[in-house]
């Protein structure tokens, strides 16, 4: 599941593509599903555990270590501006959705992941 207000962003043909479409949607998921919202290293945690995600990242070489670049989501982040907010909770700064967007099946190009 993924925002209505995303289906538009991430169909408009360079999101996706350009960061790729299984770990941009894994990621929003992610940020998504955290009640209290989560830190940078907590997400980056997260999508370093996700075979799915590191599959599609690592499919044409294997590093010596199988983690999610850190720049890669820094990337996808500086492409959502004024959509993720950033707040304190138990002494840690953690990301959330800045609104909360009306929930659609609605994905890249009208597939679900």
């Amino acid at each position: 599941m993924i925002f209505r207000h995303w289906s538009g962003i991430l169909q408009q043909g360079t999101f996706c593509p350009q960061h790729g479409r299984i770990l941009v949607f894994h990621a929003l998921a992610y940020i998504t599903a955290a009640k209290s919202g989560l830190s940078e290293s907590e997400l980056e945690d997260l999508i370093s555990l996700d075979d799915k995600v590191l599959d599609d990242v690592y499919q044409y070489h294997l590093p010596p270590v199988r983690r999610i670049p850190p720049l890669l989501w820094t990337r996808i982040r500086n492409d959502l501006p004024n959509y993720l907010s950033e707040r304190e909770a138990d002494g840690v700064s953690v990301m959330n959705w800045y609104h909360r967007f009306e929930i659609s099946h609605t994905v890249c190009s009208g597939t679900t992941i």
